[in-house]
């Protein structure tokens, strides 16, 4: 949160060039903080693999998994639609509102004030009251309302104002889509389920923020804005089709009848048997 408002301030008083020469310093301090873990290749002794035996694994567990599936095709469909916040609204601050580098800045911290409040306070009592699938929607909602203001404000102010709206719907959507991925995914798969989780998310921002680029060229910024308004209108209804209800109602029903500390469901989301294991720890007096 406190990021971009130092870059946009930084720029005004050492220029870009300055600023970058700082975010590499960074950079190599995180590279020497990680040498300093003493984890060298000699200490593994386990089985090791090839990259591409590795990446064929890694999507086997997607393909045997329908929960998972689902989980990680709902969030690379959300990253096509929140990728625009990244991809245009610094054109559309730069463009429509003239602002400096300190004002964009800022107008980035705003929107990384909306994802603290919306980890911190929103969650919480969403998770409580709604399901995971519940919780999306209206995560989704609330960005549709962000989308469509955004493609109406004239107001410098109000602008940067309404940005947090952007930060709660992007930070509700993407940690309840993340939980069901950590609660659909086994011990021994959840490291491999995790990996195509944040590739086919960066491949959605990736692929997002080109379309949307692509379509501000061909019809503008503010008709970019009422198509993506629209569109995730129209997506809703996946919602409902890939539900994230039934893995979440189970881990849900397994938390209600059970004391245990770690719950971990195996097997998948279908028709077929599906396998609950339960670790309990019994006091040594009884």
């Amino acid at each position: 949160m406190v990021g971009p408002a130092a870059g946009g301030l930084m720029i005004l008083s050492f220029g870009p060039a300055g600023v970058f020469l700082v975010n590499a310093l960074c950079f190599l301090m995180v590279v020497l903080a990680a040498l300093q873990t003493g984890e060298t290749q000699s200490n593994f002794t386990g089985r090791r693999e090839t990259f591409s035996r590795a990446l064929v694994e890694t999507f086997q567990v997607v393909r045997q998994n329908s929960a998972i599936r689902i989980v990680v095709l709902r969030n690379f469909i959300f990253s096509l639609f929140v990728s625009l916040i990244p991809a245009l609204f610094p054109v559309l601050a730069l463009r429509q509102f003239r602002f400096g580098a300190a004002h964009l800045g800022f107008l980035f911290t705003s929107l990384a004030a909306g994802s603290v409040l919306g980890s911190v306070f929103v969650v919480p009592k969403l998770r409580v009251n709604f399901s995971s699938n519940a919780v999306t929607m209206l995560s989704s909602s609330l960005l549709v309302v962000y989308f469509f203001l955004s493609g109406h404000v004239r107001q410098p102010l109000l602008f940067t104002l309404l940005a947090p709206i952007g930060g709660i719907a992007w930070t509700v959507a993407a940690s309840e889509l993340w939980l069901v991925e950590q609660r659909v995914a086994s011990k021994e798969t959840r490291g491999r389920a995790n990996a195509v989780y944040m590739l086919l998310a960066n491949v959605g921002l990736l692929f997002g923020g080109l379309f949307w680029g692509w379509l501000v060229t061909i019809v503008g910024l503010d008709l970019t804005f009422h198509i993506a308004t629209l569109a995730i209108m129209l997506s809703m209804p996946l919602c409902v089709i890939w539900s994230l209800d039934p893995a979440d109602w189970m881990w849900r029903l397994a938390v209600c009848e059970s004391d245990c500390n770690r719950i971990d469901p195996v097997g998948s989301v279908s028709n077929q048997a599906i396998q609950v294991t339960f670790d309990f720890k019994v006091p040594a007096e009884r």
